[in-house]
């Protein structure tokens, strides 16, 4: 899930438990389950959506992985890279 559509999330979340309170100050007293209910649920969502945003792992993009790619190719095929650093790869972040 991207950043924008965590924000969303985050906004109708907001705006539905606000309009259930809103509901509540009416003096309804029938509406406190149902505004427990949308809070739960806000709730829930959120959380899921927080948990799928931080369980993405980040991929670099497309002109570094070919240039790792393209290094990684390079030492594999001289044996040793030359670069000093013993051949590993590096990560660039």
């Amino acid at each position: 899930m991207a950043t924008p559509r965590l924000m969303i999330v985050f906004t109708l979340a907001t705006a539905g438990v606000v309009l259930i309170v809103a509901a509540l100050a009416t003096e309804s007293w029938w509406l406190l389950p149902v505004a427990l209910l949308a809070h739960a649920a806000a709730t829930a969502v959120t959380v899921v959506a927080i948990k799928r945003t931080a369980a993405q792992k980040e991929k670099p993009d497309p002109v570094t992985e070919a240039r790792l790619e393209e290094e990684h190719k390079e030492s594999s095929g001289h044996g040793e890279s030359g670069r000093g650093d013993g051949g590993e790869p590096r990560t660039v972040i």
